[in-house]
């Protein structure tokens, strides 16, 4: 899909009419307006957090998921958003698998 849009506007650049350089090349004009999704770039773990969250999963807590870590770090006195907490449990590798539904 780039090296058609790098085709298409080498065409336009020497003055050939955008539709006939789209199909020239055999692309749809909606697929030459599209912009592709970049990803986001990841970001840094806060380490001071990382260590109050393995405070908390201490002992019996180490089973904990996101929302009870989360109230036990706000127990604890830290202002933290529950998305924070599950994105670093995630880098980490600390969440818990999914219950399985049981069979009837």
């Amino acid at each position: 899909m780039v090296m058609k849009r790098q085709l298409v506007e080498g065409l336009v650049m020497e003055g050939k009419p955008l539709k006939v350089a789209l199909e020239a090349v055999g692309m749809a004009k909606s697929s030459y307006y599209c912009r592709p999704i970049r990803r986001r770039k990841p970001r840094a773990l806060d380490e001071v957090l990382v260590r109050a969250i393995n405070d908390v999963r201490q002992g019996h807590a180490s089973v904990y998921d996101y929302r009870k870590v989360t109230m036990a770090l706000r127990a604890a006195g830290w202002k933290v958003n529950a998305k924070k907490v599950l994105r670093h449990l995630r880098a980490l590798g600390l969440t818990q698998p999914r219950k399985l539904k049981g069979q009837r």
